[in-house]
């Protein structure tokens, strides 16, 4: 087997430089037929062209001549729906469009690179030399690379009808809408469909209002008709934009969003005001200093201090000499378990992750442990690491004795106690999911869905009960934002259960977020950050096209099996599309000069002025 692939390898190595080798040569191409396809005459020579330079991956560089013919009894014949009367070569068409000097493989390479591989310029320039011995300017890669995303939005809506009839063929689709932008500059919104984010289309809009959003949407509706059902964030104007787009379309909340916003609402004063106490106090450092200073105790003891910490189930552990050192270990792992807070949360954020909370409450059971267990059991002699659980117990009470804290904190947990009553009746996220933001929810079955919906009713009811009683500022404003929430999103928040209304009763569950989207555009914002090495990227934003978000669609197989079979027949696609007529040269940016270069490189211009007026012919005008 191992002689078969190495004989493999060094045939396909063979091919590969025996079609280099031709690199240089002038290749005249001539059109298959030589009789003409309505009378049988011979054809004539229309006209020879001059040698043009086209590269390509697998030819390399050579100068290529095509000869195209016509019939002598001047008979026009179809192709590709057009009337021509003169009959070109099939394998250059192929090869490369009119006018062009880099191939169709070259093309999609550079663009699969770009996209696909997030590579930067200079990455594919070097990817092109070491694999194909070819040298593609810096510049022209980045012309390549705008090209290629034309192209891909050209191939897209040609493919327009396909995408229809799949989207027919599943019973309807349901629409995800959202848009980003960076600060201060235009919005690029998407409407896509899933489970695997594909984008039916784009638009770069100036801001997310109504009457912007309901343009897209009507380009949408043109394409692709009307979707079954609608999920978006708490946008008013999306939700807007949408009805009246689309009149009596059910329309959902994503419950990630309604959570968020609901949990901001409760927690945003009081975390703030959590978060400004830790800072005041500064614990964190003080823990941090403290945690050197035991490390540089410890001295070359870490690697068992780290054993004893990682074993303090282990009984034999306690029947060992070495009381400072076990001392000493604890402290410092007592240390790092308060100070490693924020990893109880899963990657959610603010209001489902609070570190600050965990960090506070963390501090006071070590604390507390401290004080009631390990401090009293310490006699006789103190050890130098005895001293250590001391001066933590010191740190910490010192910390956790302010009242302001103490009520502060109370506050947080009153307010995360209703937000967890909330959560556990949605059951948005599975419970200790470590997936965070880029989980996928939804329900399983008709039941759970309606399950859910009773659940959250019957905590609305017990919530509005609760209400009447004789409750904290804190408890009653925070029911009061959740009732609030609940009436106002109702209608959106349930009903994921939609029958397609065909014979074979079928039905469509929707999906519960809009989580779709947001992991479709921090992909983008991650695939911008990687090609240009920026954190902020207004500028690369708004440089990007309106249409350009659908080249992300070749990360989703089925999109790519649908357009082109696979990414390995992608210029095969861009070739039969070029030769259909329907890609367009790239629109130039109309230039801000008003003279030619022609008159810029002339040294008469003044002269020219000095005649004009000389001739009076300004003095004739009836303007300005």
């Amino acid at each position: 087997m191992t002689a078969l692939k190495m004989l493999a390898a060094e045939n396909t190595q063979a091919i590969h430089h025996a079609l280099h080798s031709i690199q240089g040569a002038t290749i005249r191409f001539h059109p298959d037929g030589e009789a003409c396809q309505v009378c049988g005459a011979r054809l004539k020579v229309y006209k020879t062209a001059k040698p043009r330079t086209v590269v390509s991956l697998q030819y390399g560089s050579i100068a290529a001549q095509e000869v195209t013919l016509y019939c002598p009894n001047q008979c026009v014949w179809q192709h590709d729906d057009h009337a021509n009367g003169v009959l070109r070569s099939q394998q250059l068409a192929q090869l490369v469009a009119p006018r062009q000097m880099y191939a169709f493989d070259i093309l999609a390479k550079i663009g699969t690179l770009r996209y696909l591989e997030c590579r930067q310029r200079r990455e594919i320039q070097a990817y092109l030399e070491q694999t194909y011995d070819l040298h593609v300017p810096d510049g022209t890669i980045q012309a390549l690379i705008v090209r290629f995303a034309e192209t891909m939005v050209a191939l897209h809506e040609h493919h327009i009808d396909r995408l229809s009839q799949m989207l027919k063929a599943t019973g309807g689709y349901l629409l995800h809408v959202d848009g980003t932008c960076e600060e201060g500059g235009h919005v690029h919104f998407a409407c896509l469909i899933g489970p695997e984010p594909i984008v039916l289309w784009s638009a770069k809009i100036a801001s997310e209002n109504a009457l912007a959003i309901r343009e897209v949407l009507q380009q949408v509706d043109n394409k692709f008709g009307r979707p079954v059902a609608t999920m978006a964030d708490l946008s008013s104007a999306i939700h807007k934009a949408v009805l009246e787009q689309w009149p009596g379309l059910p329309f959902f909340y994503c419950h990630w969003h309604f959570l968020a916003d609901v949990g901001k609402d409760l927690l945003t004063e009081s975390y703030g005001c959590l978060r400004e106490r830790l800072r005041q106090s500064k614990i964190r450092t003080k823990l941090r200093c403290f945690s050197k200073k035991v490390d540089k105790a410890l001295g070359d003891q870490k690697a068992q201090a780290r054993w004893i910490c990682q074993h303090l189930e282990t009984p034999e552990l306690w029947q060992t000499d070495g009381r400072s050192l076990k001392a000493s270990a604890i402290a410092a792992g007592m240390t790092e378990w308060i100070l490693s807070a924020s990893a109880e949360g899963y990657g959610r954020g603010f209001p489902f992750d609070l570190p600050h909370l965990s960090l506070t409450l963390r501090a006071r059971k070590a604390r507390d442990i401290l004080e009631n267990d390990v401090l009293e059991h310490l006699k006789g002699r103190t050890p130098r690491g005895e001293k250590h659980l001391m001066r933590l117990h010191g740190i910490l009470d010192c910390f956790l004795k302010s009242t302001a804290l103490t009520r502060t904190t109370q506050h947080v947990q009153e307010a995360n106690a209703l937000f967890s009553r909330l959560r556990e009746a949605l059951r948005l996220t599975a419970q200790g999911s470590a997936k965070g933001l880029n989980e996928t929810a939804g329900f399983s079955s008709p039941e759970q869905a309606c399950q859910t919906e009773s659940e959250v009713h019957r905590l609305h009811q017990d919530l509005g009960r609760e209400g009447e009683k004789q409750l904290s500022i804190t408890r009653r404003k925070g029911i009061d934002i959740i009732v609030h929430h609940l009436d106002k999103y109702w209608d959106g928040l349930f009903g994921h259960y939609l029958e397609v209304g065909d014979s074979d009763q079928r039905y469509i569950m929707v999906q519960r977020t809009n989580n779709i989207s947001e992991r479709f555009f921090r992909g983008v914002k991650r695939f911008l950050r990687r090609i240009s090495g920026k954190k902020k990227l207004n500028r690369e934003v708004n440089a990007l096209g309106d249409q350009a978000l659908v080249v992300f669609n070749l990360k989703t197989p089925a999109y790519v099996k649908l357009i082109c079979g696979s990414l390995d027949t992608l210029p095969q696609a861009f070739a039969e599309l070029s030769q259909k007529g329907e890609l367009t040269g790239h629109a130039r940016e109309p230039s801000g000069r008003y003279l030619d270069r022609k008159s810029r490189r002339s040294d008469d211009l003044p002269d020219q002025v000095k005649a004009l007026f000389s001739s009076h012919e300004l003095g004739s005008s009836s303007g300005v």
